[in-house]
């Protein structure tokens, strides 16, 4: 699917373009067609919504911060993921690669904290 206007609606997610060149020495140890560049959208409680944060590990994988955490109600979040990917990786590539896999996950082992985060009607349309 190329997502030109692609939207979800859930909490927290990662959408993960797939691209050719940077990933070969990952993807030829795992035998896995590994993304070469992931778009994650996180929820922090300390960085301004609207923030581009890089990877600690990876140049591969890029942080766009939706909100700041705001606990205890439901939120809806809708993205245009083409765009976000442009804006995340647009100063490599002018071109969208396609979704190849969406995860979504909770974590907070970098800060040894906690986290939590309930998830529901996950929709990825063009």
């Amino acid at each position: 699917m190329r997502p030109r206007s692609a939207s979800s609606s859930i909490c927290r997610w990662n959408a993960c373009p797939s691209s050719s060149g940077s990933c070969c020495a990952a993807r030829s140890k795992t035998g896995e067609n590994l993304p070469a560049a992931t778009v994650c959208y996180v929820w922090d409680r300390q960085v301004a919504a609207g923030s581009v944060v890089p990877n600690t590990y990876s140049r591969r994988m890029r942080y766009l911060v939706l909100r700041s955490a705001e606990t205890g109600r439901w939120h809806e979040e809708k993205r245009d993921v083409a765009a976000d990917f442009l804006k995340l990786f647009g100063d490599e590539s002018s071109s969208v690669p396609p979704v190849i896999g969406v995860a979504v996950g909770a974590d907070a082992d970098n800060t040894q904290g906690r986290s939590l985060a309930f998830v529901a009607d996950p929709v990825l349309s063009r």
